[in-house]
């Protein structure tokens, strides 16, 4: 049996375009997902209350001092993460006591918070973290189909 061997000219080049193609498409992924997460942090950050102890009943919630625990930082190159690292921000983002609202999608994480270092019952939820997450993560999915429609033309 004969052997049919074809050869298509551009083949090597083709592919040699297409996996720089997918190189710079993860670049750009990556660059949005930072971009996301800090536009995230920026407008938890904005929207974190300031209060004193006296006003919040919260021992050490100091003006200021909720706004910057907030901060964005790369998990690996492909996922960042927007945390608030005061101790008391569960508190203030989903309220106490009777008080607590708690997104659906959120109250598996939530839970671990429940009863733990509660200094005020019934503090009102003031949520800023969740909020900038919503509006990011709507953002976000923006720009990934912005960036699929440019890349598949």
């Amino acid at each position: 049996m004969d052997k049919i061997n074809i050869q298509i000219k551009g083949v090597k080049k083709l592919t040699k375009q297409l996996e720089n193609i997918s190189k710079e498409v993860d670049n750009e992924v990556e660059a949005i997902t930072r971009i996301t997460a800090e536009d995230i942090s920026t407008n938890a950050k904005f929207s974190a209350p300031v209060g004193t102890p006296e006003s919040t009943g919260i021992k050490g919630y100091l003006g200021g001092t909720l706004r910057q625990s907030i901060t964005a930082f790369a998990v690996n190159s492909k996922t960042w993460a927007v945390a608030a690292f005061a101790k008391y921000a569960p508190y203030v983002e989903f309220g106490t006591g009777g008080s607590v609202e708690v997104p659906n999608e959120l109250k598996d994480l939530v839970i671990r918070f429940k009863g733990k270092g509660i200094r005020r019952i019934n503090l009102p939820a003031r949520p800023f973290l969740y909020p900038a997450f919503v509006k990011g993560r709507g953002q976000y999915i923006k720009d990934l189909k912005k960036l699929l429609k440019r890349v598949t033309k």
